[in-house]
């Protein structure tokens, strides 16, 4: 889960089940925690700590937020024990779904006044099946489900954007078709490894679709690459939206993953697509690379490199 605001720069929010916390990520170290006790799918959120030198910068809220929408996605319910939390939730009512009807108390769980370093290794599914967001100021990437059919249809059927993601999805010729992407795109979601995924991008302020995402590994001409590729709804094009999703889930790949460059194929008379690429900070390698009978260009971002996309 990727959130970002104006305060506190982008952080990314990690579930360490080993140690029983939310673990907010900035700059590449740990920068806070919020401490729960687990009960079956029921959360008691415990104790809120971030580093004193990032304190004041809507960190705590962002980790809070983040942890509340994914104990959301996974059907779970909470119990504010935390001061912090407790009064997020009153300031926010939009969350008060998540409240149990009947207080749960999970027993006592483990917990230090401490940042312990993260390693892949120590971070475990809290969900029986994990659902993962992408959180960015105006977006939320999430998991496709079948209900997004007809708002997906209206997205991949759209003349520009079937001309130049027919070589990598086939054509849309209808919603019933539409749905049978999505359900394969679905079925296939569990055996992606990260950072591999697809995902639905829709509008955080108004929950309206306005595109999808993947980034998926893919062999050609010998070599293995993770590819990105997208499209969005031509109602949301000229605001910066598919630079931003691409910047996210970038940014995700690396920051969740051992993976040492991200890259896109773009066909030359698509503009859009490689001026989205170059937003991100993507750069274009000399020549073109031949895919599926298609002379494409290539662009790449290595892992240092990212920064902000340019508006």
């Amino acid at each position: 889960m990727t959130t970002d605001n104006a305060t506190s720069g982008s952080i990314h929010v990690l579930i360490n089940s080993i140690s029983s916390q939310f673990e907010a990520i900035g700059c590449g170290e740990t920068i806070g925690i919020l401490a729960y006790a687990r009960a079956g799918r029921h959360f008691d959120l415990r104790h809120t700590f971030v580093l004193p030198a990032r304190r004041g910068r809507g960190v705590a809220g962002a980790l809070v937020a983040a942890a509340l929408d994914a104990i959301r996605s996974a059907g779970g319910t909470v119990t504010p024990s935390c001061n912090f939390v407790s009064g997020f939730l009153r300031d926010h009512p939009e969350y008060d779904d998540l409240r149990a009807s009947t207080p749960v108390r999970p027993g006592p769980a483990p917990w230090t006044c401490g940042l312990p370093g993260i390693t892949r290794e120590s971070l475990g599914a809290v969900f029986d099946v994990e659902v993962e967001q992408i959180v960015t100021h105006r977006l939320r990437l999430r998991p496709w489900m079948l209900s997004d059919t007809d708002s997906a249809f209206s997205i991949f059927a759209a003349e520009v954007v079937d001309r130049w993601m027919r070589p990598t999805i086939g054509q849309v010729e209808d919603k019933p078709s539409m749905r049978r992407l999505l359900q394969r795109w679905i079925a296939q979601a569990d055996q992606l490894r990260r950072p591999e995924g697809r995902w639905a991008v829709e509008l955080v302020d108004s929950g309206a679709l306005v595109g999808g995402v993947a980034l998926l590994e893919t062999t050609w001409s010998g070599t293995r690459r993770h590819l990105i590729s997208g499209a969005l709804a031509t109602q949301a094009v000229g605001r910066g939206l598919a630079a931003e999703a691409g910047h996210a889930v970038i940014q995700s790949a690396f920051q969740l993953s051992e993976t040492a460059a991200i890259h896109g194929l773009v066909h030359p008379a698509n503009r859009r697509g490689a001026a989205t690429f170059e937003r991100i900070g993507m750069t274009r390698a000399p020549g073109v690379q031949h895919y599926r009978g298609l002379a494409m260009h290539l662009y790449g971002i290595e892992r240092g490199h990212l920064e902000r996309p340019r508006r």
